[in-house]
């Protein structure tokens, strides 16, 4: 048992390693051509980083779940996109808007 999580850690680094560089060889300089093209995918990264995220505190004993937000994380670093880490302020206003449509109160 034991060795199976050594090897699967493991890897999961060379996959996470692989991402990185491919995404910073090719994506990166793609995106930076067009600057909506760079605007739609900080978007898109958004919401693929917040939706691991939730996936990670929805089911906390899945290591699936963390993989799967690692590569993401690691796949927005490399391109140099923000991940919802970087913009609290803005998934603060999110959550208070939530909250205000649901309840009818300011948070």
């Amino acid at each position: 048992m034991g060795f199976k999580l050594i090897i699967a850690g493991g890897v999961i680094n060379i996959i996470l390693f692989i991402i990185g560089f491919l995404v910073g060889k090719y994506v990166k300089p793609w995106l930076a051509e067009n600057a909506e093209r760079y605007n739609r995918a900080k978007e898109l990264g958004i919401i693929f980083d917040d939706l691991t995220d939730e996936a990670v505190l929805l089911w906390p004993g899945s290591p699936i779940a963390k993989w799967i937000d690692k590569i993401v994380d690691r796949a927005l670093k490399a391109a140099g996109l923000p991940d919802s880490d970087d913009n609290r302020e803005l998934v603060k206003r999110g959550i208070r808007a939530s909250y205000q449509r649901k309840y009818g109160e300011v948070a």
